[in-house]
């Protein structure tokens, strides 16, 4: 199964490509550019083929990638090791249940 991955790239002096596996592209693309601060033409998501194991639909490192390299202006990578996967991203809420 594959961890979420995202790399962040500065095109331009106002223009970033984020390449990611995920299944809502166009959400991605709202919340980068919100984060940035640019309009939403300037941001380009490269969408890849996702591995339908492990839901994809809500933002992981996408944002992350884009801020390190909108800030650095060099290429970033967001890569989540199994541990923090499972521990922050979206599809791990926290929760308490009580059995009797």
């Amino acid at each position: 199964m594959e961890l979420e991955c995202s790399i962040g790239v500065p095109e331009n002096d106002s223009e970033i490509t984020v390449y990611c596996g995920s299944q809502g592209p166009v959400s991605d693309r709202e919340q980068v550019a919100e984060a940035l601060g640019i309009p939403q033409e300037k941001v380009r998501i490269a969408h890849r083929y996702v591995v339908g194991f492990w839901r994809k639909e809500d933002v992981a490192g996408q944002v992350l990638a884009a801020i390190g390299a909108w800030v650095t202006r060099q290429p970033v990578k967001v890569l989540f090791s199994r541990e923090e996967s499972l521990r922050v991203h979206h599809k791990r809420h926290a929760e308490k249940c009580t059995t009797k």
